[in-house]
């Protein structure tokens, strides 16, 4: 497949589906329920307008409340399920329609890609660390991210060696599933010398493991919203005329909240608000 070709699935994929508009509400389509997610397939079912735009509205002041709080150093894995039981984040629908439409909306520059991919990864880890761990199995298991479990046999052999390397609560690790990844996949974790690494491959606890998915959460965001870019030069003409005003004023930052609004009126940002600031077309 050569790249133009992949470019053009991908504008069909990532901006044709989800501008599937109608006027009135029209019955849900099957998606899936609630689990950790890298988003890999655009809804394909119809969405009213008015729904399409709320639920938009909903996820960007709900990264951007995560933004603030982020900043200000009050923000912790309890917080952010806050923010997202606020702003309706945990129904399916609304949490795949936002972050396709924000993908839309935030493909447009460097900075806006930049400031979407660091937010909703952060958001992402979130969501894993508090997922079930059938949940968490069943998302390695469905990504094919090639973390092979290691064996009773071998985990007794290096037990010494990965109990060193591993900082934290020891007791947790001798109940948790260890599994080998590819070096090049757990650099942060190697990094911060967390883990055991033998023969190219990195020794992970599975709860350690959240590092690795992240990192391919924001490897995969990246890609996808530069594709989605240069897929955007060739489906303007095919957007819904009611949907690119709305792309625009998400863009623009004026559906933030009233507290940001009051803030910008009156001349004084805070602290928290200059990453907010920054993105607003001059």
């Amino acid at each position: 497949m050569n790249y133009a070709s992949k470019v053009s699935r991908t504008a069909c994929c990532v901006v044709l589906y989800p501008m599937q508009v109608v006027g009135r509400s029209s019955a849900p389509g099957a998606l899936d329920t609630f689990a950790p997610s890298l988003y890999l397939y655009p809804p394909r079912d119809r969405v009213p307008l008015d729904k399409f735009e709320s639920w938009a509205m909903d996820r960007l002041s709900a990264l951007y409340e995560l933004d603030r709080r982020e900043v200000s150093g009050a923000l912790d894995s309890e917080d952010i399920h806050a923010i997202c039981k606020k702003y309706g984040l945990y129904t399916p629908r609304n949490d795949i329609y936002s972050h396709f439409t924000l993908r839309l909306a935030f493909c447009k520059t460097e900075e806006l890609r930049r400031w979407l991919i660091r937010v909703e990864t952060r958001l992402f880890r979130a969501r894993f660390e508090a997922a079930t761990t059938e949940d968490k199995a069943k998302f390695l298991k469905e990504n094919n991210l090639h973390m092979k479990p290691v064996s009773e046999k071998e985990l007794v052999k290096l037990r010494d060696q990965i109990f060193f390397f591993v900082s934290g609560n020891n007791q947790q690790l001798m109940n948790d599933s260890v599994y080998k990844v590819p070096f090049e996949l757990a650099l942060d974790l190697v990094a911060r010398r967390r883990v055991f690494v033998r023969q190219g491959e990195a020794f992970v606890p599975f709860s350690q493991v959240v590092s690795i998915v992240a990192a391919k959460f924001r490897s995969h965001l990246s890609n996808e919203l530069s594709l989605a870019f240069r897929a955007s030069f060739r489906s303007n003409t095919l957007l819904d005329e009611r949907i690119e005003p709305l792309l625009t004023a998400l863009r623009s930052n004026q559906l933030l909240d009233n507290s940001y609004k009051a803030a910008a009126a009156s001349g004084s940002v805070s602290l928290a608000q200059l990453d907010v600031v920054s993105l607003v077309p001059g």
